[in-house]
């Protein structure tokens, strides 16, 4: 979970967290601290958004079932 990583690289609580990203990524004079933020954020978005695509994928493409009476 990136709020949880990010905790812990900054030693901060999980809870105070969403808002000093919005306010670091919204701020007018980034600083190097929230533009990493911002990347992680959006690196994780786009991991995120690829592994929804192919597991969306892998869904479309499951092997048929096989069905029948084997007698033994």
């Amino acid at each position: 979970m990136l709020s949880r990583e990010l905790s812990q690289l900054y030693d901060c609580s999980i809870l105070n967290l969403d808002q000093i990203i919005i306010e670091a990524i919204d701020s007018s004079q980034r600083s190097e601290y929230a533009q990493r933020a911002y990347q992680t954020c959006r690196d994780a978005t786009e991991k995120h958004n690829e592994e929804q695509r192919q597991a969306e994928l892998d869904a479309d493409h499951v092997a048929p079932l096989q069905t029948g009476i084997f007698w033994l």
